[in-house]
């Protein structure tokens, strides 16, 4: 089998699996054949840790605990490193492989370098900045930024940090504090983001798709100055029959993949990358231009999962289908969400934040 073709498997496989596992516990699916092979999954992950709990000593599935627990629970410089070692290696192969293909510096390459200063800028920033941290000290500057909706957010106090929450706020399990309109928390930037970061976070995600959508394009660019210069479409190829035959694209690619693989590499990455955050982007669109947070949209639509409705206390719970029912109700288009104004103020909102 050619690498094409691997590749085509490989990439419907991981995009099938990455929506069976994030989407797949959703109402939409709930009862459906998505559903189903989600749940399935689980069980064998279940059988598995099983098995491994079974044979593995103590000392092992405690070690494996606590990596876990490292990466997955507290606060860490992992993906913070991971995305330096992307960029760095990214940005030093365009240098090296990518740009010596242009006869002189030309306004492609300026675009390049100005999205790659951009997008470190808008990360550190994301990574350093105050994402609107609540305590007893600040607790008068967010408490009356949103109005209680009684849906989401009635008056209550935080069970970990003891003080009053404000509306849209929420209590960050891995940074141990509470977050003004709180969106989620980010590996990547190490970080929580919330109010005052959220703004920086969605430029740069988007200057970060925005690079690897462009870097796709140069390489794709590139490759086709590769086959025209060097008069592969032309070429022929010896089968197995010994007769000869025109090339076809999956051995162009072939033959790309083996006389440039770093740059074949970096394409493969740039267009996945590309493919992902541009989901990911558009997802936030429709967030920002709704006055949604993630943290808000995942309790509309997480699965049948019981959710508190008014505070922790009196354990009243409701469904995420009655929320969406009672939201029907009480808005108008029922697409709107509790805190909707309208698009051009959702988005000011954030902005002036």
């Amino acid at each position: 089998m050619d690498f094409l073709t691997l590749a085509i498997i490989y990439t419907v496989v991981f995009v099938a699996f990455s929506y069976v596992l994030l989407v797949g516990g959703s109402s939409f699916h709930d009862g459906g054949l998505i559903s189903w092979i989600r749940s399935k999954l689980f069980q064998v992950n279940d059988c598995f840790m099983s098995v491994c709990q079974a044979i593995l000593p103590q000392i092992v599935l405690n070690f494996i605990d606590q990596i876990v627990d490292y990466l997955f629970f507290k606060r860490n410089y992992c993906m913070v490193l991971f995305y330096t070692f992307l960029i760095t290696s990214g940005s030093a192969i365009y240098t090296v492989k990518i740009v010596p293909f242009f006869e002189k510096a030309n306004v492609f390459c300026v675009i390049t370098y100005l999205l790659i200063t951009a997008d470190v800028i808008f990360f550190v920033i994301c990574c350093r900045s105050d994402p609107g941290i609540i305590s007893s000290h600040t607790l008068d500057k967010y408490i009356n930024d949103y109005h209680y909706d009684g849906l989401y957010y009635t008056k209550s106090k935080c069970h970990t940090c003891g003080t009053d929450k404000p509306s849209r706020s929420k209590h960050c399990s891995i940074c141990n504090m509470c977050v003004s309109r709180f969106d989620h928390h980010c590996s990547w930037v190490n970080n929580c983001i919330g109010k005052h970061n959220y703004k920086y976070f969605l430029a740069f995600i988007f200057t970060t798709c925005l690079l690897s959508i462009y870097t796709t394009v140069i390489i794709l660019v590139v490759f086709t100055y590769i086959v025209i210069s060097e008069g592969l479409m032309s070429m022929k190829y010896v089968g197995n029959d010994g007769g000869t035959y025109p090339v076809t694209i999956r051995h162009i690619c072939q033959h790309l993949l083996i006389d440039q693989p770093i740059i074949f590499t970096l394409l493969v990455t740039a267009l996945m990358v590309s493919f992902l955050l541009s989901i990911f982007s558009c997802v936030h669109i429709y967030l920002l231009f709704t006055n949604q947070t993630t943290n808000e949209l995942y309790k509309r639509f997480r699965s049948s999962k019981p959710m508190s409705q008014v505070s922790r206390d009196n354990r009243k719970t409701i469904s995420a289908k009655e929320i969406r029912m009672k939201l029907k109700e009480k808005h108008n288009p029922p697409s709107k969400t509790p805190f909707y104004i309208d698009i051009w103020s959702n988005i000011m909102d954030v902005l002036k934040s």
